[in-house]
């Protein structure tokens, strides 16, 4: 009599740990995504100084292109409305340094010069960030919002200035890049997401992402501007990101 009683209450307790299990794994999903991201410049700088006979203009201005991004997300769901997620993305692409100066004088054009360095880069980005669902009913598309903080590095590849061997015709020299290998900085992270159930352990989600920090140019071989422009010239310049991405979020 007591056997099938305690089978049965064995049974039951299995079941309740079994459920209880699977409601802690729900809790968690995984999207990965891919999409496109562009970037403001990392440094944009320019100058006009007024000389006793010549005026001098020089523009400055370091930037990435507009390229593919890939990464993924984890998020753990606090409960029906809200959760913390914790994302990482990858997004090859090139750089390029736009360097123009001009020396007028009275008579017109003393000099001028134009130069372009590209070469490729990479921009690597982790964030942290809580989110807020809004969904009015179940067959509609939720919503949801998100804000946070992370970590952003531009990885730049430069080349170093490299020097032939002397000759009769003396040392030819080729300059290097003049950015610094890397830029790495704090961001502020906003988000907002639409995504669809597709079926009851996978949706699809589209999202806007915006990212912004600082990012510190001293060190590099672009600064300062001309030394009478010293004081002029921007060691920080606020870079901000825009991503757009679609991924496919898995729950367990």
């Amino acid at each position: 009599m007591l056997r099938p009683i305690r089978s049965a209450g064995f049974l039951l307790a299995s079941w309740v740990c079994v459920s209880s299990a699977s409601a802690q794994q729900s809790r968690f999903s995984a999207t990965p995504f891919v999409g496109y991201a562009w970037s403001t410049p990392i440094y944009d700088h320019s100058t006009y100084v007024i000389g006793f006979i010549t005026t001098s203009r020089t523009s400055q201005r370091l930037a990435t292109s507009a390229a593919a991004a890939a990464g993924a997300r984890l998020e753990y769901h606090t409960g029906p409305s809200w959760s913390l997620y914790l994302e990482g993305s990858y997004s090859p692409t090139d750089v390029e340094l736009v360097d123009t100066r001009a020396v007028t004088g009275p008579s017109g054009p003393i000099d001028e010069s134009f130069s372009r360095h590209i070469n490729d880069a990479s921009v690597t980005a982790l964030t942290i960030a809580i989110a807020r669902r809004f969904q009015s009913h179940d067959a509609a598309p939720s919503l949801a919002l998100s804000v946070g903080g992370g970590w952003q590095r531009f990885s730049l590849e430069k080349r170093d200035r490299q020097c032939q061997p002397p000759s009769s015709g003396g040392i030819f020299c080729t300059p290097g890049d003049p950015w610094n290998p890397a830029y790495d900085f704090p961001t502020l992270v906003g988000a907002l997401a639409a995504s669809y159930d597709w079926t009851r352990r996978t949706s699809v989600e589209a999202r806007v992402g915006y990212t912004m920090g600082r990012a510190d140019t001293r060190g590099s071989q672009i600064e300062p501007l001309p030394e009478v422009d010293e004081y002029n010239a921007r060691r920080k310049l606020w870079v901000r990101t825009t991503a757009v991405t679609l991924g496919i979020t898995i729950r367990p």
